[in-house]
């Protein structure tokens, strides 16, 4: 197996998010096979030697370590990104690239060397010309010809003075570190310039016979002007602006011509159908000239796939089963009755269907979910489904994507072409038609007849193409089929219509003709766009922070060695902002790998855990929840059992905290229980009176022992009350002595 075979000037290797400029093989002289590479990778401002065995490579370029990027230098690309104010060098060549990066090399070293204290003088930096020329020279050995070290028989570039030096680092420096200061190459700008203005003048004035008459609003047209009328008003309006001209100076004059030349003209240089359907009418023209040709053919899968987005004929109830099931009588009732809509993607050669997204209303999100299922097996779908004898594994590069003019899929030229975006990034052509001509789509309008006929009308709420085919059909009243099994239901018919046989096709099914197609030499699995392209094009755009375990998105790890060594460096050097965020780019289709957005670039970091290459967002989103449903499962049925550890150690520590009067916190066992105490009764200022830490002195009244006037009073009281009656008739029951237990009462006197 020999890879890196096809590139070109025009592609890109990155390993990690670094370049790779060059890519050597190692051939074995006996038994003449490949045994390694070895890429030079241009990494922090120095380049490194990594070698690896064919089958590591193929391991890194599915992890997505090793990304080739088709055509990124390409004029297209390198377009798209200046558009987007990135660094891109313009129109420099590989030979003017390799110039380029190694005054950058330079200039970063110089940078490098004044942090260690070189000065910016002539003197200064002869100083660290030695160590300057040895980067230098190993920097050029690395790259052009894959060594570690120079030696004597390579050819490099020498050293350049020092006051060379000086000036790459003031233009590196006064430019932003942008390297286009070092590009030579200049873009040209070219003014729009006409063949020839004068005789664009006439032909303004005799495009008005198609029209029928003259285009300004001041001379309205009564009728229709014969070829003669509109010549001789060329020849006078010829007149009337050479009068002009000669009034303002020497200028050039129109030629002046005669009517007959005019007349001539008009047969000559007029579109003759354009002529006949603005004078005339549609059916007059189509009529005279008939079809110009029966449209573009196709031989191979993937030369033309036509979108379209069509709108179901059924009402649906807008809710799932699972959540109609848990509704009342009276919240059903309330249940919206819609129309769903569906993009759908069909190839022309094999009348198979690409890709699909059902969605509330046309939008770019859907269109760019059908283009990203393209390139997917969507088997599963049809297991899910039921399917077991189907297959819909159809995945193949797209040369031409064909869609109408309709917002969704980028109707407006400078906002909401997302859609268009991703077909350039995906290497495919985009030809955008006008929308309401059936014909220039013929394929797809034809299919959505199929579905009406097949599929719709066989559904309980179809609402027919016209109101007159429902006789006495009530769509509302008989809906009853919800969001997700008119997903099934659609699924189950592509299933069916994969394997019904096709008159376009010649009698063959749609899986037949792709299975014969796909044998043909011109089909090229390899030229399918990778995950990176896929991701960056289809994906959607969000958030997620930088943590010491690395990026989490979705309960996914994502790490690399670039977000490693981005922690490490200084803060405004980062790619994440201060607080750790950055901005991602994931595919909901593959959840394998993340692109980061920064440095005017994209990085592509993958997940730890293997297992997520080629998973959906959805799948792996009920994956984690299956697997926090079986630990819950699993954590009750052993509760049991925790419980009973969990309270026999509780016993265990206690007992042995009270055997050595210790507690948790380091407070004794006897300072716990004294401060339970207090908690128990109080000591805050809300109670009254306050009580102090010392609880056997009342701060009020100075302690609970009585006066001696009070003990006097009390023995009066005790003598009266031996003198009563014996029955104790007028006996006096005096007041108990203060206890043990007065501390916590009130702080009010004993009174008799």
């Amino acid at each position: 197996m020999t890879l890196f075979k096809n590139l070109t000037e025009a592609d890109r290797v990155t390993f990690e998010g670094a370049d790779v400029w060059k890519v050597t093989p190692k051939v074995d002289p006996k038994t003449k096979e490949i045994t390694h590479y070895v890429l030079a990778v241009y990494s922090d401002s120095d380049a490194q030697i990594r070698t690896f065995c064919p089958d590591e490579i193929v391991t890194l370029i599915e992890a997505e370590r090793l990304v080739v990027d088709r055509g990124y230098y390409s004029l297209k690309r390198v377009e798209d990104r200046r558009m987007h104010s990135r660094k891109e060098l313009y129109l420099a060549g590989k030979k003017q690239r390799e110039s380029i990066g190694r005054k950058v090399f330079l200039a970063e070293r110089m940078v490098h060397y004044r942090r260690l204290g070189m000065t910016l003088t002539r003197e200064g930096v002869g100083i660290f010309t030695s160590k300057i020329d040895t980067d230098y020279r190993q920097f050029q050995a690395r790259v052009k010809y894959g060594t570690e070290k120079a030696n004597s028989s390579q050819s490099l570039h020498p050293l350049p003075c020092s006051d060379t030096l000086l000036g790459y680092l003031r233009k590196y420096e006064n430019a932003d570190n942008d390297p286009n200061v070092f590009n030579t190459k200049r873009v040209s700008v070219q003014k729009p310039t006409f063949e020839n203005d004068d005789f664009n003048f006439v032909m303004n004035i005799l495009r008005d016979y198609a029209r029928g008459g003259p285009s300004s609003e001041d001379s309205r047209p009564v009728g229709k002007s014969s070829k003669r009328e509109i010549a001789q008003r060329a020849v006078k309006e010829v007149a009337e602006e050479n009068a002009r001209r000669a009034k303002l100076g020497p200028l050039k004059l129109i030629p002046v011509k005669s009517v007959r030349t005019y007349e001539r003209y008009i047969d000559e240089y007029l579109d003759p159908f354009t002529v006949v359907l603005q004078r005339e009418g549609l059916a007059a023209a189509t009529r005279k000239f008939g079809m110009s040709e029966a449209g573009m053919s196709v031989s191979t899968v993937g030369e033309n796939v036509q979108f379209d987005a069509w709108c179901f004929h059924v009402v649906t109830l807008d809710v799932t089963r699972a959540e109609y099931e848990r509704m009342t009588k009276e919240e059903r009732a309330k249940v919206k009755r819609v129309r769903r809509w569906v993009v759908v993607a069909i190839d022309v050669a094999s009348r198979i269907i690409l890709g699909y997204s059902i969605c509330r209303s046309p939008n770019q999100k859907a269109t760019l979910e059908a283009l990203r299922s393209c390139f997917m097996d969507k088997t599963y779908l049809f297991r899910n489904a039921g399917i077991k004898d189907s297959d819909w594994d159809h995945v193949c590069p797209i040369q031409l994507v064909s869609t109408d003019s309709g917002s969704e899929f980028g109707k407006h030229p400078f906002g909401g072409a997302e859609f268009s975006g991703a077909v350039k990034r995906l290497h495919s052509s985009f030809m955008n038609t006008t929308a309401g001509v059936a014909n220039l789509r013929g394929h797809i309008e034809r299919w959505f007849r199929t579905c009406e006929l097949k599929f719709a009308r066989t559904i309980p709420g179809w609402t027919a193409s016209m109101p007159s085919k429902l006789n006495d059909r009530r769509p509302y009243e008989e809906a009853c089929v919800t969001d997700d099994e008119l997903d099934q239901l659609f699924v189950i018919f592509i299933a069916e219509y994969h394997n019904t046989p096709h008159r376009g096709l010649n009698g063959k099914t749609p899986a037949t003709a792709w299975e014969e197609l796909t044998q043909d030499f011109a089909y090229d699995p390899t030229q399918i766009p990778g995950a990176q392209d896929l991701r960056e094009a289809c994906g959607f755009s969000t958030t997620a922070r930088v943590t010491h375990e690395g990026i989490r998105f979705a309960g996914a790890t994502y790490l690399n060695e670039f977000i490693r060594n981005d922690r490490r460096t200084p803060v405004a050097d980062r790619v994440a902002a201060p607080d750790g965020t950055v901005e991602i780019i994931v595919d909901p289709m593959d959840m394998g790998a993340i692109s980061v957005v920064g440095h005017d670039d994209t990085i592509s970091v993958p997940a730890l855990d293997s297992s997520l290459r080629g998973k959906t967002l959805r799948q792996w989103q009920e994956e984690r929840q299956l697997r926090r449903a079986e630990g819950a499962l699993d954590g009750q049925r052993r509760s049991g059992a925790r419980d009973e550890a969990q309270r026999r150690r509780a016993e265990l520590v206690g007992k042995i905290m009270r055997g050595n009067d210790m507690g948790m916190t380091g407070y004794t066992q006897t300072e716990l229980d004294r401060a339970s105490l207090e908690l128990s009764f109080g000591k805050g200022s809300n109670e009254e009176p306050f009580v102090g830490r010392d609880e056997y002195d009342d701060p009020i009244y100075g302690g609970f022992e009585a006066d001696a006037s009070d003990v006097a009073d009390e023995a009066e009281v005790t003598q009266d009350a031996d003198v009563g009656d014996e029955h104790g008739v007028n006996s006096v029951v005096l007041p108990d002595e203060p206890g043990s237990l007065d501390r916590f009462r009130t702080s009010k006197k004993f009174s008799r």
